[in-house]
C-alpha cells in the first residue's frame, strides 16, 4: 500500500486511539457447558450478552486448533504473495467474490486487503431489490493457486464454523423465547461467506483503522482474531471498548438481520394484559418442579403462580376433593375480568379437567401438560394400562387399607425416577428429584368419577395436546388412543424431552405455551401431554 493516501485518513473524530481500552465487562462465554448438560445456563448467558453488547466471545467452542492454525498459516502464505499474484482472483463488478484491496467503510478506504469465498459456491441472490423482479445473480468462488492446499484447509474450516454457526442460532433462538430451530430455515439457500482479513503494518496508525465504524448486516459474525487484536464494539453509552484477545476464542458478533427479527416482546402484547400463569404439579412432585418455567414465563412478563397441591405429602389426605381443593379455592378467587392460564402436569391434569368443568367464568385460557385424560373410563384405563408396562423398580407403596387392599399411597425411588421420568433431564435436576419427591394418595376410580360431573363449561373450553417425544413412561400407541378418546383443537410435540418437559425442556416448552395461546385467540384450554403420562402409575 506504500504510504498513506488520503482517502485512508479518518475525521479527527474518528481517528484511532492508540491506547487499548480494558475490556471490561465483555462477556466471555464458555461452550463447554453444553458437555455438562447445563444449556439452560449458557441460553441465559447467551441472551443476556446478546441484549447488552451484541457481541461475546466464546471459548471451548469445539473447533479444532489445529484447523485454525493451518487456515491461519495458508492465508499467509496468501498474502505474503506480490499484488499481481493476489490479483489474479481480484473480485470485479460482475463478481463480488475473490480478492480486493480498495474496500471503503463510511466513504473512507480501509487500510486492508481480504479474500471472500462463499460457503455455498455459486452463491445465489436476488438481481434487484425489488420483491417483483425474479432474476437472479450467482456469484462463483475463485480460487488461488497458492497455497496448493489452500481450498482443502478452507472447506475444512468452513464445515466446522458452519457447525459452530447453526449451535449459535439455535441457542440465540431459544434465548428469544422460539424454538431451537426456529431460525434454520432462513438458512437455506444462505449467502454467508468467509472473509480473510489482512491488515499490513500502518506507517501512519494515528490517522487510518483497518475497518471504520460499522454495522455487520448479516445475521451473526464469527471472527476468529490473531494476538494483534485491535477491535473495538460500542456499548450502548457510546463508548468503545477494546475487545482484548483471548487464545483460541471466537468474537460473536449479532448482526442486524437477529437485530430486527421479531421477538417476544411484541408478542408478549398481544397477549391479554391482565393474565395470570398458574402451574399445577404431577404426582409425588411440588410446586419446585416448575422453578425453570416460572423464571422463563415471569421474565416474559407473566404473572405466575405455581400451587403446593394436598397430596403432594404434606398433610396426606383422603379424598380426590380435597386433592383439588389449592386450585379450587385460586380459580373462586379470581375477578370476572381475569384470564387465566392453567398448566397442568400429569395428575394435575385432572386437577386442571375439574376446573374447567366448575369454573365461573369461561374467560379462560387452560393449559395442561403432560395431563391426564379427564373420564372416570379413561382414568381406570390408564391407571390399568401403566401398571402392566412398568416394573415398580425402587417404588415405595402403603398400605393402610390392609395387605388384601390395592396400595393407598406411592412415593417414586431414584431408579423409577431416572429411568422413566428424568432420562433426559440434567443431572441436577434429577437429584433435586430424590431429594423433594413426596408420597401421593392413590385414589380410587370411584372417588375420581365422583369429581367429574362435566357440563357445557367444559366442552366450551379449546384444549390443544403437547406430546413429549422420549417420554419412557407410556409407549406412543397408547398416546395416541389417548389423543383420539379426548381429541384436543391442537396438537404440537416437543423433541427430545423426557416425561418432565418442564425441566428437560424448559425453553421449548415456554415456547409452545406462548404460541399456542397466540394460536388460538378464543377461549382456550391447552392440554400438554407427553408420550407416557405419568398418573397414579401401578
Amino acid at each position: 500500500m506504500g504510504e498513506i493516501d488520503p482517502a485512508f485518513i479518518q475525521s479527527i473524530e474518528h481517528r484511532p486511539k492508540l491506547t487499548f481500552n480494558d475490556p471490561g465487562e465483555i462477556p466471555v462465554i464458555d461452550f463447554s457447558a453444553l458437555d455438562r448438560g447445563a444449556v439452560d445456563l449458557l441460553v441465559a448467558d447467551i441472551g443476556k450478552a446478546s441484549e447488552e453488547w451484541g457481541f461475546f466471545q466464546v471459548i471451548n467452542h469445539g473447533v479444532p486448533l489445529n484447523l485454525v492454525r493451518r487456515l491461519e498459516a495458508a492465508m499467509k502464505e496468501f498474502f505474503d504473495q506480490s499484488i499481481d499474484e493476489k490479483r489474479k482472483v481480484k473480485r470485479d463488478e460482475s463478481n463480488a467474490m475473490g480478492y480486493h484491496d480498495s474496500e471503503h467503510t463510511k466513504n473512507v478506504r480501509d487500510w486492508k486487503e481480504v479474500l471472500d469465498i462463499a460457503v455455498e459456491d455459486p452463491m445465489v441472490i436476488s438481481a434487484s431489490p425489488d420483491p417483483q423482479d425474479q432474476e437472479l445473480t450467482k456469484y462463483y468462488n475463485q480460487w488461488p493457486e497458492f497455497p496448493p492446499d489452500f481450498r482443502k484447509i478452507w472447506k475444512e474450516y468452513a464445515g466446522e464454523v458452519e457447525k459452530l454457526a447453526y449451535k449459535f442460532l439455535e441457542l440465540v433462538s431459544l434465548s428469544l423465547g422460539l424454538a431451537g430451530d426456529r431460525l434454520n430455515e432462513f438458512f437455506e439457500g444462505q449467502t454467508s461467506f468467509i472473509r480473510l482479513n489482512h491488515y499490513p503494518p500502518c506507517p501512519s496508525p494515528e490517522l487510518a483503522l483497518g475497518v471504520g465504524r460499522h454495522k455487520d448486516a448479516g445475521a451473526l459474525t464469527v471472527l476468529f482474531q490473531d494476538g494483534v487484536g485491535g477491535l473495538e464494539v460500542k456499548r450502548k453509552n457510546g463508548e468503545w471498548v477494546g475487545v482484548k484477545p483471548i487464545p483460541n476464542a471466537f468474537v460473536i458478533n449479532i448482526g442486524d438481520i437477529i437485530q430486527v427479527y421479531p421477538t417476544l416482546s411484541e408478542a408478549r402484547q398481544a397477549l391479554p394484559i391482565k393474565q395470570n400463569s398458574v402451574l399445577v404439579h404431577g404426582a409425588c412432585h411440588g410446586a419446585w418442579s416448575w422453578y425453570k418455567i416460572v423464571a422463563l414465563l415471569k421474565s416474559s412478563g407473566h404473572k405466575v403462580t405455581a400451587l403446593d397441591f394436598a397430596a403432594s405429602g404434606i398433610n396426606l389426605i383422603q379424598a380426590a376433593s380435597q386433592y383439588f381443593q389449592p386450585l379450587t379455592d385460586f380459580m373462586e378467587s379470581l375477578s370476572a375480568d381475569e384470564r387465566v392460564v392453567l398448566v397442568g402436569h400429569s395428575l394435575g391434569g385432572l386437577a386442571i379437567s375439574q376446573a374447567m368443568a366448575q369454573i365461573k367464568y369461561l374467560s379462560c385460557f387452560c393449559y395442561c401438560c403432560n395431563a391426564r385424560s379427564c373420564t372416570q373410563h379413561l382414568y381406570s384405563k390408564t391407571r390399568g394400562f401403566l401398571r402392566r408396562q412398568h416394573p415398580s423398580l425402587d417404588n415405595h407403596y402403603t398400605y393402610d387399607d390392609g395387605p388384601n387392599n390395592p396400595p393407598t399411597t406411592l412415593s417414586f425411588g431414584p431408579l423409577f425416577l431416572s429411568s422413566n421420568l428424568y432420562q433426559l433431564s440434567p443431572t441436577e435436576d434429577m437429584e433435586l428429584a430424590t431429594m423433594l419427591v413426596r408420597p401421593v394418595r392413590l385414589f380410587s376410580g370411584e372417588d375420581m368419577s365422583n369429581e367429574f360431573i362435566f357440563s357445557e363449561k367444559y366442552a366450551s373450553v379449546k384444549r390443544a395436546y403437547i406430546i413429549s417425544e422420549k417420554d419412557n413412561m407410556v409407549e406412543k400407541d397408547f398416546q395416541l388412543w389417548m389423543i383420539e378418546k379426548n381429541s384436543p383443537d391442537v396438537v404440537e410435540e416437543i423433541k427430545r424431552s423426557d416425561h418432565m418437559v418442564m425441566v428437560s425442556k424448559p425453553y421449548e416448552l415456554r415456547v409452545q405455551l406462548q404460541a399456542i395461546s397466540l394460536l388460538l385467540t378464543s377461549f382456550l384450554h391447552v392440554l400438554i401431554h407427553e408420550k407416557g403420562v405419568q398418573l397414579l402409575i401401578n
